[in-house]
């Protein structure tokens, strides 16, 4: 099956309505951890002033874990899906001073047709 076939089926998958509560159910306890994880090998204060990219954000589960952290930093948040992003604009603000953007983009490189 060629490339361009897989990736309708991925973009339809996250287009729909319950994409958001099938993303969470399904890959978020995950998603979490695999952050918890990589966020404690950072040292406090080292994001003070970063510019962070979220890419494929999804739901925002990292971003709410960065946004966890007292440094103040800019988020750049992307995800393929305007079902996920409109999700994060409406539920994820930063409380710390920190700046959240967030953008519906394709960051995927594919083949040409």
């Amino acid at each position: 099956m060629p490339a361009t076939a897989d990736f309708k089926a991925i973009q339809q998958h996250f287009y729909v309505d319950d994409a958001v509560a099938r993303y969470d159910k399904l890959s978020g306890g995950v998603t979490g951890e695999l952050a918890n994880y990589i966020l404690k090998a950072i040292e406090p204060g080292e994001l003070e002033g970063r510019v962070i990219l979220d890419n494929a954000a999804g739901t925002g589960i990292v971003t709410r874990k960065l946004l966890e952290r007292p440094e103040k930093m800019t988020i750049e948040a992307a995800d393929i899906s305007d079902v996920m992003t409109n999700h994060l604009k409406r539920n994820i603000k930063p409380t710390n001073g920190s700046i959240l953007n967030v953008r519906t983009e394709d960051a995927m490189v594919r083949p040409h047709d």
